[in-house]
């Protein structure tokens, strides 16, 4: 398929991932599915490691397992922290794997990111992910304020940013400064008109992937359900 308005290089990317085909991740194959995908990001994940200035640790907030980001030039008395949730619909996905979004962030940004290491469906289905993630954000509002607290995912781990924002405000708890959000998957019914156009279209998701993520992590609840697909919340 020849798209008129991206690079050669693109293209070539484009055509090399529609070709490879999209494994749909189900219970049987998701083991080797989440190994697959570390395995082919590691290199470029080593890349942006060794070519970063600052420091990255594994820490534990809340007894939740963390990735902590801080570039050479972060101000722990000014700084801003990001609390971040990566993306893998759910059933996939790793603080590892999102360090080649979260380093150029932290850089870019001059921020301390925190990347939640949040549990997995279908082990630990709805609403496990999302207790870990709101586990994290009082102890960062302790330490940060929520002037300097900043909070961000991308697919799924934007679903988890939403529906954190969510708990705060029910919780009366204050609200961060502000949210950034990377494609978020906040309609797992997976109804929207993308998913009709772009079907054979997306080298990288189908139908078949989001529904049989969505699935996994709804584990027999309704998919409009608020807390699954913040959409559907106020």
């Amino acid at each position: 398929m020849q798209h008129a308005n991206i690079s050669s290089s693109a293209q070539i990317l484009y055509d090399e991932m529609l070709a490879g085909g999209i494994v749909v991740p189900t219970h049987d194959n998701l083991l080797r599915y989440r190994a697959d995908l570390i395995a082919a990001s590691t290199q470029e994940i080593e890349a942006a490691i060794d070519r970063f200035d600052g420091v990255i640790e594994e820490i534990e907030i809340a007894a939740i397992p963390c990735k902590q980001i801080t570039p050479a030039g972060w101000s722990p008395e000014t700084g801003a922290c990001i609390q971040y949730a990566y993306g893998g619909g759910y059933v996939s996905g790793s603080s590892w794997e999102d360090q080649v979004i979260t380093i150029p962030m932290a850089e870019l940004a001059n921020a301390r990111v925190v990347m939640v290491d949040y549990r997995l469906s279908p082990e630990y289905p709805y609403p496990e992910p999302q207790q870990d993630m709101q586990q994290v954000y009082p102890a960062l509002l302790e330490q940060y304020g929520a002037h300097r607290l900043i909070v961000s995912g991308e697919s799924a781990g934007g679903n988890q940013a939403v529906a954190l924002m969510q708990f705060a405000r029910d919780q009366g708890m204050p609200m961060p400064a502000c949210a950034v959000l990377f494609s978020p998957w906040v309609d797992l019914t997976n109804q929207g008109d993308s998913h009709i156009f772009n079907n054979s279209r997306d080298p990288s998701l189908n139908n078949a992937w989001v529904d049989s993520a969505a699935a996994m992590h709804a584990n027999g609840i309704n998919l409009d359900n608020p807390g699954i697909s913040p959409i559907f919340a106020d």
